[in-house]
């Protein structure tokens, strides 16, 4: 089975993008992407990116079965105009003739839609995870995209440590094996980090 990870960047280096994913789709079986917008609006593009990169994945995707987790809901502080009915957060798809048997989203770092202004260091930010089941057994995977900071060079800080601790939290309830990935926001020598792999998870 294979999994790839990306940060779409909101989909502004689109053709390429979509190019490159067509060509990894019929030897992967997940993608967990980050940054990715989905909107009821007539407004499609802002900012250079895409506001309906879900439904534009999930038509170059049509084997796949997207599951979608918004960080924000009718606000999206990516684009240069916050248009309304624009969520905004992680998007895992899966393989159609793979057994999923469970899917959950649990906030890591602040609130739902809990943005203050258009300071996108409050941006909240939460775990998407599928429950697999393959070859007799059941494993999960855990999309993230972590909070980003400024001036903090991707390193400690104490509202990142409480995100480690509640993606510990919420694994301690989990039996089945696991994989976390996604897009940090994180130096690899960060006690963030740290707190995982002395949890178990093998980085």
């Amino acid at each position: 089975m294979r999994l790839i990870s990306l940060n779409t960047w909101t989909g502004k280096i689109f053709a390429p993008l979509t190019t490159w994913i067509k060509e990894q789709a019929p030897t992967t079986d997940i993608f967990c992407f980050q940054e990715v917008s989905s909107t009821k609006s007539a407004m499609k593009k802002s900012g250079g990116g895409r506001m309906n990169l879900l439904e534009e994945l999930t038509e170059v995707l049509r084997d796949f079965t997207p599951y979608f987790a918004p960080i924000l809901e009718d606000r999206n502080p990516k684009m240069e105009i916050p248009e309304k009915h624009n969520d905004f957060g992680n998007a895992t798809f899966v393989r159609k003739s793979v057994a999923v048997t469970g899917s959950e989203i649990q906030f890591v770092y602040r609130e739902p839609n809990s943005l203050t202004g258009k300071d996108i260091s409050t941006i909240p930010r939460n775990i998407l995870t599928i429950d697999i089941a393959s070859r007799g057994s059941t494993f999960s995977v855990t999309n993230l995209h972590g909070a980003w900071q400024e001036n903090t060079k991707k390193l400690d800080t104490p509202e990142r440590i409480q995100q480690s601790q509640k993606i510990l939290d919420f694994f301690a309830t989990k039996s089945r094996p696991k994989i976390l990935c996604g897009d940090f926001n994180l130096m690899p020598e960060t006690e963030s980090l740290l707190m995982l792999e002395r949890f178990g998870l093998r980085n």
